[in-house]
């Protein structure tokens, strides 16, 4: 990632000057992240929110819930949210949920995005589709701190371009936390060979530097679901310059204008397949032969949040 580039990325003081940003410090800085700890750090969308129900905190006061509003909930508790707190909001305003493996989109979701109160939802792992659903990110998780500044530094001053990497496709997989996932590994091993030395398979953990540096190091990266069907491998690998490889879902809008190749079926993931889109989709770099990933920074989101509220708030309020 080119300096300018990537130092654009990180003005912390004019990210929160311009958008007012009630913003102490964001765990996993620049990037988007799905990390809150109760003491000195905030969740970056939290952070947009004029108005939170949470585990820790609970502030919606809702006669002073303002056109245009943005409400912030922990995703598993969105349906509590619904069912107290909706009838009680008397003014269109908008929701985000986030920090849960727990899906957005079921019918009785829907059912509540046609009441005119909800101007729109920004969500996690969303599974349906509706013209005031929206996916973003589940992010980075920096668990513990010291592991996202590795990664910063890694990024910084450690890239290595694309078109110069050793290893084709990476799977670094955990079985546990999806029951497909044994299934896949076991027919990458099958079709790839397990003494291929374009693709590297790593079964148990590893230490976060090494992980790091095999992404780094890595031109694709599968990315299968885990508890949720976004998965932190696929925000991890982008930034480190990888293409994640994602089975097609209701998240594609956070695919769209990205590096991220999508196959209905993983037994499109063929060599012949990923040499194709390295050639005819990845058309943009940065300076140092990385390909630009713009929905991986919270600069994107920020953007893309504040524009939508200015925007609601002159249509609809």
């Amino acid at each position: 990632m080119s300096e300018a580039h990537f130092e654009s990325c990180i003005n912390e003081s004019e990210i929160i000057k311009q958008n007012n940003l009630n913003i102490s410090k964001i765990p996993g800085f620049p990037f988007i992240s799905n990390s809150f700890q109760k003491i000195g750090y905030a969740n970056f969308f939290r952070s947009l929110s004029n108005w939170q129900y949470s585990t820790e905190v609970d502030n919606i006061k809702v006669d002073e819930v303002k056109c245009g509003d943005i409400i912030f909930v922990t995703q598993h508790f969105v349906n509590y949210f619904w069912e107290i707190y909706h009838k009680k909001i008397k003014n269109k305003y908008i929701l985000i949920s986030h920090e849960s493996d727990y899906p957005a989109g079921y019918p009785w979701h829907l059912m509540y995005l046609d009441h005119k109160n909800i101007g729109y939802w920004f969500a996690q792992n969303v599974v349906a589709k509706h013209p005031k659903l929206e996916p973003i990110p589940i992010g980075i998780l920096p668990s513990p701190i010291e592991s996202f500044v590795t990664l910063y530094d890694t990024i910084k001053n450690n890239v290595v371009p694309y078109f110069n990497r050793t290893i084709l496709l990476y799977l670094n997989i955990s079985p546990g936390t999806n029951k497909n996932r044994t299934d896949t590994i076991q027919y990458f091993k099958t079709f790839f060979n397990e003494n291929s030395t374009k693709v590297i398979i790593d079964e148990n953990r590893i230490h976060w530097k090494h992980y790091l540096w095999k992404l780094g190091n890595s031109q694709f990266v599968l990315s299968p679901p885990g508890n949720g069907i976004d998965c932190f491998r696929t925000w991890e690998s982008l930034a480190m310059g990888a293409v994640p490889i994602v089975l097609k879902s209701e998240l594609q809008p956070l695919y769209d204008d990205m590096p991220v190749m999508v196959v209905n079926d993983w037994n499109e993931v063929t060599e012949e397949n990923m040499k194709n889109f390295s050639r005819n989709k990845l058309t943009e770099f940065d300076k140092d032969g990385v390909p630009l990933r713009p929905k991986l920074w919270v600069r994107y989101w920020i953007n893309r949040i504040s524009n939508f509220r200015s925007k609601f708030i002159k249509d609809s309020c």
